[in-house]
């Protein structure tokens, strides 16, 4: 118990601190990015998930989750790149304390060790960092761990049918993880609860699209948007799954799992006890989503919950804890760190300022926290605005080019190259203004070279784990 209320006040304090690891772009652009832009008035970069013509995500759920956190802030007018940054993440972090309660109550029920499933949930790093971030797949996390908790406690149609509602509109993918809970609940009383959830799920849907419809078309018309209609129509295509990565139908289970579960993807099968319950809320939404080629681990985070129940028992801790420790300083400390670094950082800049990315995961435009109303192409001697600029992986030339086409038009603004230290400019002219470290860039890992020792190897490696931002010279704007 001691070790578990240890590592529960670790995961408060750590996203206080904050966690500066970045595991993937869609943990601001699919949730905080957009809801920023429209409550805080600041520049953001509308991903394309939520555009107006045939939108994807419902914009209804992510405004209902962090919409009165920056209304607050705004109120208060205590909006600052820190704050903006922390409070979604406390609010998720206190959200995921509350929901692994309920899954304690719904181990007990099913006749596992609730402290032992807690010490699990608490120890994992996808609770000590991918549930602290504001992922739509952490919101799918916390939805079925109450709707698993309503259907094996028998709850009200109501509240299962909410939580439905919510959790398609969220990521319609959540009626994989809903079937198995939601069919041995129907059990009960079949035709009842069926008709009950049915209503009650068209009525609140309605209600939903409406809204939808209204922030995407400015009117309630007879063009309605079905974000979940969408979704399914754009992954019918294979073309257009292609364009975010096509993986072997494998991956899921033989390296997502491990990924995330490390060995808890194989403890399962140690244990005397098997509930045909939790075992298929477990493998039929694993393969449901295996059928789909793009497969990535943040995906599966739901099943976290039955793996930790089903292996509750389990009193070898030693390597599970290594494992998450590793893991929890590599997402949550190390991985894409030096971004998020470097844009609170910018909040300190004065006068017009260009912050150009190259070979680092998209840029949250908000946490610049610059109006709407500011602009760069203002009289260079007035304006105190922040731009940011993402080259991806662009070639070199092309970002030299880029470069000295911002100096040129800009000729007082300062213009920043901010990339791993581990990339290899070319000799390009510039000089280094300021450092984020750690920063661990998986496609530009660190170099090894030994040749002058073991000490200045690793002295270079360090120095390697870098962002740096690099001030381009004055001199090219001749």
């Amino acid at each position: 118990m001691k070790l578990c209320c240890f590592l529960l006040a670790l995961r408060f304090a750590w996203c206080l601190l904050p966690q500066y690891g970045y595991i993937h772009p869609d943990e601001f652009f699919q949730t905080v990015e957009i809801v920023a832009g429209d409550v805080l008035d600041v520049k953001v970069l509308t991903a394309w998930e939520f555009n107006s013509s045939r939108p994807i995500r419902s914009i209804t759920v992510p405004h209902l989750l962090f919409s009165p956190l920056f209304h607050a802030l705004r109120v208060f007018n205590a909006a600052t790149p820190y704050l903006v940054l922390i409070i979604p993440r406390v609010a998720m972090t206190t959200a995921t304390m509350i929901a692994e309660c309920y899954i304690g109550k719904t181990a007990t029920r099913l006749g596992y060790d609730a402290s032992g499933c807690h010490l699990l949930l608490a120890s994992s790093y996808v609770s000590l960092v991918y549930l602290t971030r504001t992922f739509s797949n952490s919101v799918e996390y916390l939805l079925f761990a109450l709707l698993l908790h309503q259907c094996v406690h028998n709850r009200s149609a109501f509240t299962v049918s909410l939580l439905l509602t919510l959790g398609v509109f969220n990521r319609p993918t959540f009626v994989a993880f809903a079937c198995v809970p939601v069919i041995n609940w129907l059990k009960g009383s079949l035709l009842n609860r069926t008709l009950t959830c049915l209503m009650n799920g068209i009525a609140m849907s309605c209600v939903i699209i409406l809204c939808d419809t209204l922030y995407f078309t400015g009117s309630i018309s007879s063009n309605f948007i079905i974000t979940p209609l969408n979704f399914l129509l754009y992954n019918s295509q294979s073309s257009n799954l292609a364009e975010h990565g096509v993986h072997p139908l494998y991956t899921h289970i033989l390296v997502n799992t491990p990924l995330l579960f490390g060995p808890l993807a194989l403890a399962w099968l140690s244990q005397g006890r098997h509930d045909h319950f939790l075992c298929l809320s477990y493998f039929i939404p694993l393969l449901f989503l295996s059928v789909f080629p793009h497969q990535e681990p943040r995906f599966l985070l739901p099943l976290l919950i039955p793996i930790c129940i089903i292996n509750s028992g389990n009193k070898r801790l030693a390597i599970w804890l290594t494992f998450n420790a590793l893991a929890a300083i590599l997402y949550g400390h190390l991985h894409q760190a030096g971004v998020v670094k470097s844009l609170i950082q910018s909040s300190e800049f004065k006068g017009c300022t260009h912050l150009v990315y190259y070979h680092t995961y998209m840029p949250p435009r908000h946490l610049t926290l610059q109006s709407k109303s500011s602009s760069s192409e203002a009289r260079e001697d007035s304006c105190s605005s922040v731009s940011v600029h993402d080259l991806m992986s662009s070639p070199l030339p092309t970002v030299q080019e880029y470069l000295f086409s911002i100096a040129i038009k800009n000729p007082l603004a300062n213009v920043y190259l901010v990339a791993p230290a581990s990339l290899d400019l070319g000799g390009f002219i510039t000089k280094e203004k300021y450092a984020f470290c750690p920063h661990l860039s998986t496609e530009n890992l660190p170099r090894l070279n030994f040749e002058k020792g073991i000490l200045n190897g690793i002295y270079e490696m360090f120095n390697d784990m870098c962002l740096k931002m690099y001030e381009v010279d004055v001199g090219i704007r001749s």
